[in-house]
């Protein structure tokens, strides 16, 4: 039984309040029955029938319209109230009459028939389940039943009462219910503070509490305004704040940050309740990035499923595409799994009420299962309205971005000898997504228990879809083709605007009747296969004696080519007739798509401007540029519109104000940037008057080389005393990090080069740029280059100090320019010969030249201060130690000391000591041999220690003195282990014979020994032991480590039979 209409009367006269209700009601076989119940407001109300057995319509509502006339004649009106006092009292008069007419009664029927208790002859179904699918189909008939059966006690069957009452009450339920509770009457608020006097438990069931609260809230204005009151006094201040006062984009702030800082997931839930256009999209924000974590999982979970319950198609949407996308937390399946890194047995953790875990494998696939289970209940019912809502909210929220890539396997069959290859395509993870697209589809299915969508029938990914509709229950799209067109609105998924459109064409009625504004969001949408059916569309309503200019504009900017190609021809027709035509003109020069901005430039060539127009196209085509988003791929449209408004309307651009100009300025897009750089360059205001602020945002703030180049092109245009007095920001440009602004300073630094006193304000900072760390690569070398060519002249003046820093400077840049300066700024005589001999080891050939031609001009400054010229022997370039090599090989025996000798020999560098050794060789004086050789024994080098051996024989022989103070140097030699053999044999040999000469040299030598003999080599101490042997020969008295002993003297016969 289906109900055609209902009206609800009541009569109130002293203390008399009564009710009478008039229902006519569709049975089978387009019979109808006129049904009736009446008694006092509050009471259970009788019941009765107009029709004993099933009539036609016109007869049926013949008696209708009779039965209403006569209580109205008789003081009964309308009222909203009557109709909640018993909406299902006459179902069982319906059920009786349709069986007598031999009607199966309908499914409405049955379900009001089971809630009555008057299910005989039906399947016994439990009332929960009943009740829950009564709110699914929201038969208002239902209330009555359902608030009779309110207080069972059974928690899961009050649920889906509450549930189903808060998708079929309304206004007059909550008067119908203090009634049925027998209660006095309440306010609203009233009824929310109260809520368990009227649905027992919900004080100690929160799940109960929940969907009380909901319930009270579908019942209209007054209740929602104050569960939502409660709901604020719930939040938190500074959230409650924020929700009551507004704006959205602040409250979403408010919301991120609280939720950032440890705010409890549940606070989602309360926000819900509330759902205001101040609070809605701060909590839809929240609800696509929260973490499916214990706590606000459960948040989650509860939102979803009131969404559910309100038909809340963009929430529902976007917890769908999450549970979607979002892997689970843990696996069920698993008996352990880690949890804040600690082993943990998953049952038990998820038994306890505190659970540390939530959103595991089982629950992310039941919730990807009840996506599509929701919408095909409502599909399976035929509520079209409801369902293409519903699927709309789960399409929408899907992307391109969305699709991964087509993938294919491949298996052998050995019992058919066979590949078999298996294909999925890009959106094949998504269950609801290709249960609504693809139900009844011939290329994809969705085979056992599988969570994928696979190609069948060879179909594989890429091949034309097929001609006919694929969707799910089609009927209902059919029914409600408003639906298609949100989707092709708002859609950015190709799959998604191929169904509509297929959809849309199967229903001609209803793309006849669509509007301009339809057809024309139609065209501009991206997809070609969208644009396709606009194009078609636009092509039946033109209009050649009246065109419409918005649909040639949409026309001209589609992404079909034909259709472009085809609005050109319109406006090719009559060029003039469409050139006052301000937004079709804009259109074409900003369009999306090249060949249209180029037929856009030539037709502004082509045509005469109406007086006027120029001004107001120029303002509307700067309009459309400010609105272009940051994406680079816009970058070309807006660079080819702006360039054909600067050579089309040149001279009015000349005048354009700055506010718009900051605008333009400010745009993420590099085209416009330099659009608004261009015509400030050509403005008509001298650049001297030119805002700062707008020359720094282009030349130093913008982040494109270009733009900045202009920037930089348009600071230069200042007069060179204006420019004299920046020079700070000439040197901001000249040393910053960005290269293609040291690029486009040099133009203007290289005429400022010409002035007087510009190198003096420009060199010294330059200077210091080059002996400070570089903190971006290049400016170093872009600087020298600048002062080595444009800046050369103001050189001059560069000091000595100034020089010899750059020389010590650890930066390359800064050591090659001294070098430069070094042969041209600096006196050699104002240098010390220490500071030469220094330059000799820099990392710059030209420096170290300089310091080889000081030396070799100034022998006689050398000879003065030979400790210090012998310096450049050390130098770390070898090119500059075979300098020195060449150059003191040519001075005399007279210009060398023994101190100067030694102090060679005394080089870590081996190629050094070996000069050295070569120049005491060359120049060695007898006379002071003693100190050469006490000084070449201080030295730590095997080679030295072994050159002074020569020595030993002729200046140590004899002198007790001279032992003690080679004592160092002898213990020195005999310390090496396995190297310096040659030089321990001349110092064994030496000390053996000089043992010889006394005892105190004896007890030295014995001193020497017996301290080596415990670290020594043992292939050296045969030599030691040689020496003591001799030293105790010659002294016996001398102590020594060992005890010479006499070998037994044997008998010849003793000798053979061993001992």
């Amino acid at each position: 039984m289906k109900l055609i209409r209902r009206v609800s009367l009541g009569l109130r006269e002293g203390n008399s309040d009564k009710v009478y209700i008039v229902d006519l009601c569709e049975v089978a076989g387009r019979k109808f029955v006129v049904n009736f119940q009446f008694g006092r407001r509050g009471q259970p109300l009788k019941d009765g029938t107009k029709t004993d057995a099933p009539v036609a319509e016109a007869v049926a509502r013949s008696i209708f319209a009779k039965l209403v006339e006569e209580k109205t004649r008789k003081g009964y009106s309308e009222s909203a109230e009557a109709s909640a006092a018993a909406p299902a009292a006459n179902t069982r008069r319906v059920v009786g009459a349709a069986a007598r007419a031999g009607a199966k009664p309908t499914r409405e029927e049955a379900i009001l028939a089971r809630l009555r208790g008057d299910s005989q002859g039906m399947k016994a179904w439990d009332l929960g389940r009943v009740a829950w699918r009564a709110g699914e189909m929201r038969l208002k008939a239902a209330v009555a039943p359902l608030l009779a059966s309110i207080g069972s006690g059974d928690v899961r069957r009050e649920y889906c009462v509450l549930w189903a009452l808060a998708r079929c009450g309304d206004e007059s339920t909550l008067a119908a219910l203090v009634a049925a509770r027998k209660q006095s009457p309440m306010t609203a608020e009233k009824a929310v503070a109260n809520l368990e006097t009227l649905v027992p438990r919900t004080g100690k069931s929160p799940m109960l509490l929940r969907v009380g609260l909901e319930m009270l809230r579908a019942w209209g204005d007054d209740l929602r305004a104050a569960v939502v009151s409660r709901a604020l006094a719930e939040l938190p201040p500074g959230l409650r704040y924020a929700a009551e006062q507004g704006p959205a984009e602040a409250f979403a702030e408010v919301l991120q940050r609280a939720l950032g800082a440890g705010e409890s997931g549940a606070v989602l839930e309360t926000l819900y309740r509330i759902d205001s256009p101040v609070v809605r999209p701060g909590l839809i924000a929240a609800l696509r990035s929260v973490s499916l974590v214990p706590g606000s999982f459960r948040a989650v979970r509860h939102i979803y499923k009131l969404a559910e319950l309100r038909g809340d198609a963009e929430v529902f949407g976007v917890l769908a595409l999450r549970f979607e996308l979002t892997p689970h937390n843990f696996s069920a399946r698993s008996q352990w799994t880690y949890v804040d890194g600690r082993r943990t047995d998953v049952r038990k953790e998820q038994a306890k009420a505190d659970s540390r875990l939530a959103y595991g494998q089982l629950t992310r696939a039941y919730l990807r299962r009840r996506n599509w289970a929701t919408l095909r209940r409502l599909g399976t019912l035929g509520a079209a309205e409801a369902y293409v809502r519903m699927a709309v909210g789960v399409l929408l929220p899907f992307t391109d971005a969305h699709g991964i890539d087509a993938r294919s396997s491949s298996r052998y069959d050995y019992s058919s000898r066979r590949t078999a290859t298996t294909h999925w395509d890009r959106f094949s993870p998504f269950l609801a997504f290709n249960h609504v697209l693809y139900a009844n589809s011939s290329r994809y299915e969705l085979k056992g228990t599988t969570q994928l969508w696979r190609c069948r029938g060879g179909y594989k990914p890429g091949d034309p879809a097929p001609a006919a509709r694929e969707e799910a229950f089609p009927e209902l799209w059919q029914q409600v083709p408003v639906g298609l067109l949100h989707l092709l609105a708002e859609s950015e998924c190709r799959q998604v605007h191929e169904f509509a459109v297929k959809a849309l064409r199967a229903n001609k009625a209803f793309c006849d009747e669509l509007d301009l504004d339809a057809i024309v969001m139609l065209l501009g949408r991206p997809y070609e296969v969208t644009a396709q059916l606009g194009y078609e569309l636009a092509l039946a309503r033109w209009d050649a004696n009246n065109p419409d200019f918005e649909l040639v504009a949409a026309l001209a900017s589609c992404p079909v080519a034909l259709a472009r190609q085809t609005a050109r021809s319109w406006i090719d027709v009559d060029r003039n007739r469409f050139a006052g035509a301000r937004d079709l003109i804009v259109g074409l020069v900003l369009s999306p798509y090249a060949d249209t901005r180029a037929y856009g430039r030539a037709l502004l060539i082509s045509v005469i401007l109406p007086p006027g127009v120029a001004e107001s196209l120029i303002a509307r085509a700067i309009a459309v540029m400010l609105a272009l988003s940051g994406d680079p791929s816009e970058d070309a449209r807006a660079k080819e519109g702006g360039d054909t408004l600067l050579r089309i309307f040149a001279a009015p651009l000349r005048g354009l104000g700055f506010g718009v100009l900051r605008d333009l300025v400010r745009h993420p897009l590099a085209a416009v940037q330099a659009f608004a750089a261009e015509v400030l360059l050509a403005h008509e205001v001298r650049p001297e008057a030119l805002p700062e602020d707008l020359i720094a945002a282009l030349a130093i703030e913008s982040k494109f080389p270009g733009v900045r180049n202009l920037g930089v092109r348009l600071f230069g245009a200042l007069p060179d005393e204006v420019l004299m007095q920046r020079v700070n920001l000439l040197l901001a440009f000249a040393t910053s990090a960005l290269p293609d602004q040291r690029g486009a300073i040099r133009p203007v630094l290289q005429r400022l080069a010409n002035l007087p006193r510009f190198g003096e304000l420009i060199v010294p900072p330059l200077l210091i740029t080059l002996l400070t760390k570089e903190e971006h690569e290049g400016v170093h070398s872009s600087v020298l280059a600048l002062l080595k060519t444009d800046l050369a002249a103001a050189l001059g003046s560069v000091p000595k100090d100034a020089v010899l820093r750059l020389l010590r400077s650890k930066h390359g840049a800064a050591q090659e320019l001294g070098g430069i300066l070094l042969a041209r700024n600096v006196d050699p005589a104002t240098l010390e010969v220490g500071e030469v001999a220094r330059l000799a080891s820099h990392e710059i050939l030209s420096v170290r030249e300089a310091a080889w031609q000081f030396y070799r001009q100034n022998k006689a400054r050398l000879l003065a201060d030979m400790g210090v010229a012998i310096k450049i022997l050390d130098a770390s370039w070898e090119d500059s130690r075979r300098f020195a090599f060449e150059l003191f090989r040519g001075f005399e025996e007279h210009d060398f000391t023994p101190d100067v000798l030694v102090a060679v020999c005394d080089s870590v560098r081996p190629e050094v000591q070996a000069f050295g050794r070569e120049l005491v060789t060359r120049f060695f004086r007898e006379s002071q041999g003693h100190e050469y050789l006490l000084r070449l024994s201080e030295h730590p080098s095997a080679d030295v220690q072994l050159f002074a051996t020569n020595y030993l024989e002729t200046y140590a022989t004899g002198s007790l003195e001279r032992l003690r103070q080679l004592e160092p140097y002898f213990l020195g030699v005999l310390s090496r282990v396995n190297r310096g053999r040659v030089a321990k044999a001349r110092v064994f040999g030496f000390l053996t014979a000089e043992a010889q000469r006394s005892p105190e040299a004896a007890q030295l030598v014995a001193t020497l020994m017996t301290r080596q003999s415990l670290t020594m080599a043992i292939g050296d101490k045969a030599a030691s032991i040689v020496a003591m042997v001799a030293v105790a020969g010659r002294f016996a008295d001398t102590p020594l480590p060992i005890v010479v002993k006499q070998p037994p003297l044997w008998t010849r016969k003793e000798a053979r039979g061993g001992v």
